[in-house]
């Protein structure tokens, strides 16, 4: 999952917002905001996984790691074959990228 800051933050704000019952607004990727975009990273990938295993396709994910830029992403790529991306958009928020690495 790609995500430009902006919509990190906003992403961010959402799930603590609905998790704790608050408002937040936080204007920076802080550690809060980090928590809460690991949170909905794993909760994307376990709606995933569950979907693709109910059908006769093997896809296997491993757990989401949070990368702050391009360069430290780069060991990712070995043995990568092709990458499919799909744009997801979030009304109001701005959109992010799900892809998926074929080895």
């Amino acid at each position: 999952m790609n995500f430009d800051l902006s919509t990190s933050i906003a992403i961010g704000n959402r799930v603590r917002s609905k998790m704790l019952g608050t408002i937040e607004n936080f204007t920076v990727l802080n550690d809060d905001i980090r928590e809460a975009l690991a949170e909905f990273s794993n909760t994307v990938i376990g709606l995933a996984t569950r979907s693709i295993n109910n059908t006769k396709y093997r896809i296997s994910f491993s757990a989401p790691l949070y990368i702050f830029n391009k360069q430290d992403s780069e060991f990712l790529l070995t043995d990568v074959k092709q990458i499919f991306t799909v744009p997801i958009d979030i009304k109001n928020i701005g959109r992010f990228y799900f892809s998926y690495l074929l080895s």
